[in-house]
């Protein structure tokens, strides 16, 4: 349409231009507040003329934060040019009216995918932006996004977890995300995958290092929106989500926080949960006890020391072997079987165990303890080992811890059957054979007391019947008899195991002799009640008690007088006989006092004694003229007669001559060297 508002269809030879024709905010038409981009003129065809244009617009405040993209004015443009086909020869200018530009302001100022790019700002002015197209590795939601007082609006890069195409154009392979803000921020991860969304773990939010990244075959991770993934520890087999197996059948894990906690470990294991003192997730595991070590607990938390009596060689959850049975340990977490000590012979049972090894030092085959007192070493170079204190009557003990091999010597040695010691419990003490004349009970010294001796016949119990428990029960059985205390000091000897074939029956038997001490007091009325009939039948009931059902015979020996001995320097010594005897003391094994035989006397000990000792000898032989008894009584056939004690050459000894007869009777002597003596001395009747 030309000046005259007629439209101009056939030019095709003017020429029109675009121009700024803005009106300010004073509403004056000063243009400069666009800038036409692209071709601002063209040639007319057939009349029209198409512009194709984008505009630079000037904006007065640009503010993400509070949504403003305010523009400085109204763009608006005009359009003018010259009419080259007007026909009156004077060129005629072209001038359109104002067309406003209504442009989109605040967070929709341009499309989804591009952001407002500004100018530099000029002096006095706002400052013109476009609308950029965000390229391949950003996007844009928002196209003031980025904007503050002090920098202009940008293209997001690329989150770690995205792939942008350029715009608005964002996928996503692994994750839920979300619009937020203006950009998409990850909202959660699949299993397996920890959520990232900071440089570091615990840092500030940081838009681009966004992703759900995958944990290797090599970790876990128990909570993809909370926790991180965290190396496999030792102790278990990971795949790269929250699903572990144990490498340790029976360990216990359970997830606490980002972390799996190892709790326990069956038995033989410990829980390794440390590196230099402080807790290392990635060190835990369950590791089998170590060399000299074990866990029997289940479940278990630590392993500790092999306790003494044991030892372990290698490395594994085997529990600590136990010493072999001859042997005891000494130390705590020994390693090798020579660490286990070997049993002192005192300490073996019958059936080779090593009683020391076993609590209360007792032998689990027949359930006894083991003689003596045992006590461990305390200190120096035996500590721990097993040492010999004391040991009971009638024993010898060895228990010199000079060396090594001395104290597998340690025993209660005991004395042979017949013998004694003085003191048990000095080594330097030795068995001594008990003289003849006297009684060592249990292998006791002999004693000054009064003693009650008998001997006991029980039809009805076997030889192989007589237990360590049937001989207490037998000797308790005779001290109730006796009316005796039961702590009496009583011993208890098998004579025989026989068969009692007297009675027909064919009953096995066992004939025991017996010895009880008794004091002055108690002694008479002990021995009146062990001669009594009764005793044998108390005996009976007693044991039927017990358990054993017998028939008893019982006999009391009647009491033997003996001398006077003592002890010195661990050794007894007899010093003195009774009437009818004679001293024997030629060496400590011979010594006794050696009564009288039948048909024989002596009215002193010492007769046929040396300076220094007292040969075995026998006593003088009763003469014709005499009669002699028990050893000690001496009485003349011939009442009247007289004797005397005179020496006696050949033997040494003291010998009662006939010194004088009686009327009507005369005195006959042998006195020839070979053939004749002083038992040949009487008086013959004439």
């Amino acid at each position: 349409m030309d000046f005259y508002s007629q439209h101009v269809r056939s030019d095709t030879s003017s020429i029109l231009r675009v121009e700024d024709a803005s009106l300010r905010d004073d509403d004056e038409t000063k243009g400069g507040l666009l800038e036409v981009l692209g071709l601002p003129s063209l040639l007319m065809q057939q009349g029209k003329a198409t512009f194709h244009l984008a505009v630079k617009p000037t904006f007065s405040v640009v503010d993400a934060g509070q949504g403003k993209a305010d523009l400085l004015g109204q763009p608006r443009l005009v359009f003018r040019g010259t009419d080259a086909e007007s026909r009156s020869g004077i060129p005629v200018e072209m001038v359109s009216h104002p067309v406003p530009l209504n442009l989109s302001s605040g967070g929709g100022v341009c499309p989804r995918g591009y952001v407002l790019e500004l100018a530099d700002r000029s002096a006095g002015t706002g400052r013109q932006g476009t609308c950029k197209l965000c390229a391949v590795g950003t996007y844009a939601l928002q196209p003031l996004i980025g904007a503050g007082a002090n920098s202009q609006p940008a293209c997001l890069p690329c989150t770690a977890g995205g792939d942008c195409r350029g715009g608005a154009d964002v996928h996503f392979a692994v994750g839920e995300w979300k619009e937020q803000g203006g950009m998409f921020r990850l909202a959660s991860c699949p299993a397996g995958h920890e959520f990232v969304n900071s440089q570091e773990l615990g840092g500030p939010f940081d838009h681009a290092a966004q992703q759900c990244r995958q944990c290797t075959g090599l970790q876990y991770i128990t909570d993809p929106n909370q926790h991180s993934c965290q190396s496999c520890p030792p102790g278990l087999r990971c795949s790269g989500t929250d699903a572990v197996d144990p490498v340790v059948a029976g360990s216990a894990w359970r997830a606490v926080g980002p972390h799996y906690i190892l709790l326990s470990c069956p038995s033989g294991f410990s829980v390794v949960n440390t590196s230099l003192g402080a807790f290392a997730p990635a060190e835990q595991r369950c590791e089998p006890c170590g060399k000299g070590e074990q866990c029997v607990s289940e479940p278990c938390q630590a392993c500790t020391l092999c306790p003494p009596g044991t030892f372990k060689a290698a490395s594994g959850p085997q529990p600590c072997a136990p010493c072999p049975p001859n042997r005891y340990g000494v130390i705590v977490g020994a390693t090798r079987e020579d660490d286990c000590e070997p049993c002192a012979v005192g300490g073996l049972c019958a059936n080779g165990q090593c009683a020391l090894a076993v609590p209360g030092l007792r032998c689990d085959d027949d359930g006894t303890g083991i003689l003596g007192s045992w006590s461990r070493i305390r200190e120096g170079a035996w500590t721990g080992r097993w040492q010999l204190l004391s040991c009971p009557a009638g024993h010898r003990i060895i228990n010199s811890t000079a060396t090594e091999s001395d104290l597998q010597r340690h025993e209660c040695q005991k004395c042979p059957e017949g013998y004694f010691i003085t003191n048990p419990n000095d080594p330097s003490a030795r068995c001594q054979r008990c003289p003849e004349s006297l009684t060592c009970i249990a292998g006791s010294p002999p004693t000054a007391d009064p003693l009650i001796s008998g001997v006991l016949v029980l039809s009805g119990l076997s030889g192989s019947a007589l237990t360590d428990a049937a001989l207490d029960a037998i000797k308790r059985s005779i001290l109730r008899g006796m009316g005796a205390a039961e702590h009496s000091h009583i011993d208890v000897l098998v004579s025989s195991g026989r068969r009692n074939e007297a009675s027909g029956t064919s009953r096995p038997a066992v004939q025991l002799s017996f010895h009880v001490v008794a004091d002055a007091a108690s002694a008479e009325a002990w021995r009146e009640a062990a001669a009594a009939p009764a005793f044998a039948h108390a005996l009976e009931v007693a044991l039927a008690a017990d358990g054993y059902v017998v028939n008893a015979t019982a006999q009391v020996e009647a009491e033997v007088p003996v001398g006077t001995f003592a002890v010195k320097d661990n050794e007894l010594h007899i010093l003195s006989c009774p009437a009818g005897s004679l001293l024997v003391n030629s060496s400590l094994d011979e010594q006794g006092c050696a009564r009288c035989e039948p048909l024989t006397y002596s009215f002193d000990y010492l007769d046929g004694c040396g300076a220094a000792s007292c040969p075995p000898r026998r006593c003088q032989k009763c003469p014709v003229g005499a009669q002699c008894s028990n050893g000690d009584v001496f009485e003349p056939r011939v009442v009247g007669s007289v004797w005397a004690r005179a020496p006696d050459e050949d033997s040494g000894n003291s010998a009662m001559r006939l010194t004088r007869c009686p009327s009507g009777h005369i005195l006959v002597r042998n006195d020839d060297p070979v053939t004749g003596g002083p038992e040949f001395d009487q008086c013959v009747e004439w």
